[in-house]
C-alpha cells in the first residue's frame, strides 16, 4: 500500500483555530477493468490517520460520457456523510467530524466502454499500467459489487443498531 502524507510546504504551526486544505489531484491507472464495469477504490483518509478533521470534502469526476446512470459509487464512513451527483455526472461527497482512526473510503464503478488503451500497444514495466486502468479482467464485476456493496451496507446498519 502506498501512502501519500499531506504535509509538504507546510510552514510549522504552534496554534491555530482551523487549517484548510485544498488538495487536487489526478489518478491514473487506479481502475481495475472488467469487461461490464471499471471499479476504482480510493481511501483519502486511514484508520492509520492521526489528526482529526472536520469536514472532507471531494468531487470525484468520470471519464467523458460517463454519468450518473452508467455510473455506481458508495462512500464507506461511519459518521455523518453526504454524497449527490453534479450534472456532468461528477460525484460530490462530504463527511463530517473524521476522528483520528476513522477512515474513508470511496468505491465507484463506470461503464468499461469509457476506457481506454493509451499504451499505443507496448506491455509497460511492473505496475505500469497498459492503459487507463491498472488490471484488467475478462469477466463481469457489476452484479457482484452491488451485492458486496449491500451486504456491507446492511452489516453496517446492524452494527450501528448493536451500540
Amino acid at each position: 500500500m502506498q501512502l501519500l502524507e499531506i504535509g509538504w510546504n507546510i510552514p510549522a504551526t504552534t496554534k491555530a483555530k482551523s487549517l484548510k486544505f485544498e488538495v487536487t489531484m489526478t489518478l491514473v491507472g487506479a481502475t481495475m477493468l472488467y469487461s461490464d464495469v471499471a471499479k476504482f477504490q480510493w481511501e483519502p483518509v486511514s484508520e492509520l490517520n492521526e489528526t482529526s478533521i472536520g469536514k472532507v470534502t471531494g468531487t470525484v469526476r468520470f471519464p467523458n460520457g460517463i454519468t450518473a446512470s452508467n455510473s455506481w459509487a458508495w462512500l464507506h464512513y461511519s459518521g455523518v456523510s453526504t454524497t449527490e451527483r453534479g450534472e456532468n455526472g461528477e460525484l460530490k461527497f462530504a463527511a463530517n467530524n473524521v476522528r483520528v482512526g476513522r477512515y474513508l473510503d470511496l468505491v465507484a464503478a463506470f461503464d468499461s466502454s469509457a476506457m481506454h488503451d493509451t499504451s499505443g500497444g507496448k506491455a509497460g514495466q511492473q505496475y505500469t499500467p497498459a492503459g487507463d486502468w491498472i488490471r484488467k479482467r475478462d469477466y463481469d464485476s457489476l452484479a457482484e459489487l452491488k451485492q458486496s456493496e449491500k451486504d456491507k451496507e446492511a452489516q453496517a446498519r446492524a452494527s450501528n443498531v448493536t451500540q
